[in-house]
């Protein structure tokens, strides 16, 4: 039987290693998901001068944009498998003289997450007559990591830049701070 600090200590690192490899498992998925994207996930319009008058996200592009990052992120979580922290006595006793040291003993423990996805635009001013566009794609992750003596759950959130754009309109004739 494990006692409550051992219990508390598996825990966090369970959540640690957890987060530690959702992280990873979103990063490389969100890269992946944007080597196979097809189109372009924002465009511009732009009037007969050429001045840009639009932005705005390609929705079907972004739909399949997302679907290709969740099933790459289901797909890495669902090969994930048992995955093991090791505790040491010394972390058990709470000493910090002898964290990590003496005897460990293993836990086992099983992470299962469900993710969703969504994006964001961001415009923000940049100068004069410039505005700078961000476009993010915010991934959440509400993980379970399920031990033999009961289970963490929490969530874990990444978010991927995955466009920066600067829209430069036209120099202005005449300019005057209000």
């Amino acid at each position: 039987m494990m006692s409550s600090r051992s219990r508390s200590l598996a825990s966090e690192l369970c959540e640690y290693r957890s987060r530690e490899v959702l992280n990873r498992i979103i990063n490389e998925s969100a890269a992946e998901a944007l080597a196979q994207s097809e189109g372009v996930l924002y465009s511009f319009t732009t009037d007969s001068s050429g001045n840009i008058t639009a932005f705005g996200a390609d929705q079907a592009a972004v739909n399949a944009f997302k679907t290709r990052l969740m099933s790459a992120v289901d797909r890495r979580i669902a090969e994930l498998g048992t995955e093991t922290v090791y505790i040491t006595l010394g972390d058990i006793m709470g000493s910090a003289f002898l964290s990590g040291r003496g005897p460990s003993f293993s836990v086992e423990y099983t992470p299962a997450a469900a993710a969703s996805a969504e994006l964001e635009l961001n415009f923000e001013e940049a100068g004069i007559n410039q505005t700078r566009v961000t476009a993010l794609i915010t991934v959440k992750a509400q993980v379970a990591a399920v031990f033999p003596f009961g289970n963490e759950t929490f969530e874990v959130t990444s978010q991927q830049l995955i466009a920066d754009e600067m829209i430069v309109g036209g120099i202005p004739a005449f300019y005057s701070k209000k």
